[in-house]
């Protein structure tokens, strides 16, 4: 096998993925005009290949961090990196912890306790040794009420916007002087 390292090491096989001494991390740049199915596959190839030929998980995880310094050098997006390889483990059913976002409004008062009740409504209702949830991270997000004043509050337009506005008084000095046809 040209890719695969195989080591006995006193019985026990191991297989890693074999870089030559002359590789060099190049593969297809971010910025290239392919479409982005084409960068998507680049990174579930890397995956898939490590995932069958490394035999432990301390193994593939180190490829899959030289996978993600690989992309990350050839200008790819760490959002889009941690996206494909999150959706990469979801595909194959390797999540051991699932995660689940609940957002809720921010209030003074009687809501202000709201994340630790309902962490302890959680464990208490949810979470038990046989259940299927117990894997089951809950991850609390607070969304800020809008004010009145920040209603209001009208952002200034970007430079390149006003540069290329005309002022007021040339845009109605234009109108005034432009007569309707006559008929």
């Amino acid at each position: 096998y040209l890719d695969a390292s195989i080591e006995n090491n006193n019985g026990q096989l191991k297989t890693t993925i074999y870089h030559k001494s002359a590789w060099e991390p190049h593969i297809l740049p971010y910025e290239s005009d392919h479409p982005r199915h084409v960068h998507v596959n680049i990174i579930y190839t890397m995956l898939v290949r490590a995932a069958g030929i490394c035999s432990t998980v301390e193994n593939f995880d180190i490829e899959r961090l030289s996978a993600e310094m690989l992309l990350i050098v050839n200008d790819y997006p760490p959002k889009f990196i941690q996206q494909h390889i999150k959706n990469f483990f979801i595909q194959h059913d390797a999540m051991n912890v699932y995660q689940i976002y609940l957002h809720y409004t921010f209030e003074n008062g009687p809501l202000l306790d709201f994340k630790k009740e309902y962490r302890q409504i959680w464990q208490k209702f949810y979470v038990y040794p046989g259940s299927r949830l117990k894997n089951t991270r809950l991850i609390l997000g607070t969304i800020l009420n809008r004010t009145l004043q920040s209603l209001f509050i009208h952002k200034k337009p970007k430079r390149d916007m006003l540069t290329l506005m005309q002022p007021s008084t040339e845009a109605a000095r234009r109108s005034i002087n432009e007569k309707p046809p006559q008929q």
